[in-house]
């Protein structure tokens, strides 16, 4: 393999886990799945109060899930090719940040164009979608990436949720 795969590149797959990395990664996965929490289920109630069609909502969600599938893969790719787990979860969780803060703040192109047609709402929000989703993406595939530490680390390989040996 080249000479910068995750193999070569990252050696912390054989320094031994403290505990504290493992509480910090459970953190991360409790805020991963608060965050998909509040987008799933909030997201559409929202749109549609401030007055987005039930269609035009949905196709914003749409967007979002797509730009997800996509980036899943091609992050997972990148992600296994050239390592360096930190640097795609720290410009996933920035993309999801800023993306996240504008889509529940306002239609920002709205505001930029100064009018709110239904179809610049919609294409706002669907872009800001979409780059949530890659956020989302990234940095989910390189929180999970890590799983494969624990459980190297562990000299196992159990599911997370097993209890490592003592």
């Amino acid at each position: 393999m080249m000479g910068n795969s995750i193999e070569d590149d990252d050696d912390s797959f054989t320094k031994p886990l403290g505990r504290r990395s493992v509480i910090y990664y459970g953190m991360g996965h409790m805020l991963n799945d608060i965050t998909a929490a509040c987008w799933f289920t909030y997201l559409l109630l929202f749109l549609t109060d401030i007055g987005l069609s039930p269609r035009d909502a949905a196709l914003v969600m749409l967007s979002g899930q797509v730009a997800d599938g996509f980036t899943t893969i091609l992050a997972g790719e990148l992600i296994d090719r050239f390592g360096h787990f930190k640097i795609w979860h720290a410009a996933g969780s920035v993309l999801v940040a800023v993306s996240f803060s504008v889509v529940f703040g306002g239609c920002v192109p709205c505001k930029i164009f100064g009018t709110s047609s239904s179809t610049l709402e919609t294409v706002g929000y669907s872009l800001f979608a979409a780059i949530f989703n890659v956020g989302w993406a990234a940095t989910q595939v390189s929180h999970m990436g890590t799983l494969w530490k624990f459980l190297k680390a562990w000299g196992t390989s159990e599911p997370l949720h097993l209890a490592p040996p003592h």
